[in-house]
């Protein structure tokens, strides 16, 4: 999940690997979101719906949900959702999955405060730290939420099908305090030239990487300017340029179709998965 930035900001001049990638593979010229900010967007490819939320805000146990007012409220509290997501649907039928975060450090933190922190880490970026059934319980926790650094032996063993990646607010081009200079989708181009390059080259048959953003440049809760989702694999077809109408929830089905599951609340709705992108 890479943050905050349109399709037309992800030029071939600041974000030449991605260029690349979208050139070799495939994206989507209309993906969109009407869910602002962050958090919303993470809890609806997740569940199917953004459950209430209408601000970026801490997890805890609590069911209180921050939907007024500024739409960074930090001191407000909206864990504790018990709504079904993808982690059961997964859990049901013994998938292996895990969320990963980086500079999360101890597994299934929730404590990092936003901007300035030393490792960058955002636990609004970590959507499964948001549902009770995985934070309530510390040993379902520390097992499926846990630092970046633990997703390079996991890959190289390949014990999880299903991981979701939440790359630092230096390297996910939403750019933070304490982050180089750099143009931050530059940035974000420079992480992903080194870590899904290892990804990809470890990819099976029938493997798939999706890189999405989870909104648009500049959002004020009004923007639906497309943003990109990247496809690739085997079974990508080169260089198509999907003009279909996609959302987040349309990603979540497209994980649950994979699966052979059924699709969660909003993901019920849409006319179709991702489905012009294969061969």
């Amino acid at each position: 999940m890479m943050e905050n930035e349109s399709q037309t900001a992800i030029t071939a001049t600041v974000a030449p690997y991605i260029n690349s990638l979208m050139t070799q593979y495939a994206y989507t010229k209309n993906y969109s979101t009407s869910y602002h900010p962050s958090l919303p967007n993470y809890i609806d490819i997740t569940s199917g719906s953004n459950q209430g939320l209408a601000c970026d805000c801490d997890p805890n146990a609590s069911e209180k949900k921050c939907t007024a007012g500024s739409l960074i409220c930090l001191d407000c509290d909206c864990g504790g959702i018990t709504a079904q997501h993808l982690g059961d649907q997964l859990d049901a039928v013994n998938v292996q999955w895990r969320n990963y975060g980086e500079g999360m450090g101890t597994a299934c933190n929730t404590t990092a405060t936003e901007g300035g922190n030393a490792t960058n880490y955002a636990p609004k970026h970590v959507p499964f730290l948001y549902y009770a059934d995985v934070s309530s319980n510390a040993t379902v926790c520390q097992q499926r939420v846990v630092d970046y650094t633990n997703f390079a032996a996991d890959l190289a063993a390949g014990t999880y099908r299903f991981s979701m990646i939440a790359p630092n607010l230096c390297h996910d081009m939403h750019g933070d305090t304490g982050c180089p200079t750099t143009n931050e989708v530059t940035q974000g181009d420079d992480w992903l030239k080194t870590e899904a390059a290892k990804i990809i080259s470890a990819l099976g048959p029938k493997d798939v990487l999706f890189i999405v953003w989870d909104e648009q440049t500049g959002s004020t809760g009004t923007s639906t300017t497309p943003m990109l989702c990247i496809p690739i694999g085997p079974l990508v077809k080169s260089g198509t340029a999907s003009t279909q109408a996609y959302t987040h929830e349309s990603l979540l089905a497209t994980f649950e179709e994979a699966f052979g599951l059924a699709r969660l609340a909003n993901a019920a709705q849409i006319p179709s998965p991702i489905n012009d992108v294969w061969k």
